[in-house]
């Protein structure tokens, strides 16, 4: 396919994806009741309860498409350009290499009883420890870079 015909498909996608979310957006402002603020009925907590749910379902539907194609291109990249592709694959096995240690860093991690009481589990405290020291090891290898490259490509790359 050339790329008129590609850029044309994705335009149709953007504003059916669009439309959807419109109308799903309209269900849940017609389901909320002025007075639902103040005493809502079970029929109206129901309704908006419907209303969200269908939201969420629809941006689950198309979080997982967006994968499933970032995949499938991702793949189709690999085999075609693999050459092209060694640095990002490399990239990619750091990030899961990290990912492997520090979730196996916080396989100690335990939920409080109050977050206990609520359904969390401890393999959902070893998630989200590790996410956060993750973000905090990437965001200080981030700041840095941004601190001292900047003066130090200001020498490398003269005009």
């Amino acid at each position: 396919m050339d790329s008129k015909v590609l850029n044309t498909i994705k335009t149709a996608a953007v504003w059916l994806i669009a439309a959807v979310g419109v109308i799903l957006s309209i269900m849940l402002f017609v389901n909320i009741a002025p007075d639902a603020a103040d005493n809502p009925t079970q029929e109206q907590l129901e309704s908006q309860a419907s209303a969200v749910s269908s939201i969420l379902n629809f941006t689950l539907i198309v979080v997982g498409l967006v994968l499933a194609l970032i995949v499938v291109f991702l793949l189709l990249s690999i085999v075609t350009n693999f050459g092209k592709q060694k640095k990002s694959l490399i990239t990619a096995g750091i990030m899961g290499v990290l990912v492997a240690i520090f979730y196996s860093m916080n396989t100690g991690s335990t939920v409080s009883k109050a977050l206990a009481e609520k359904g969390a589990t401890d393999g959902d405290a070893v998630m989200a420890s590790s996410g956060i020291a993750l973000f905090i090891l990437l965001f200080s290898v981030a700041a840095l870079l941004a601190l001292f490259m900047g003066p130090i490509m200001k020498y490398v790359i003269k005009k």
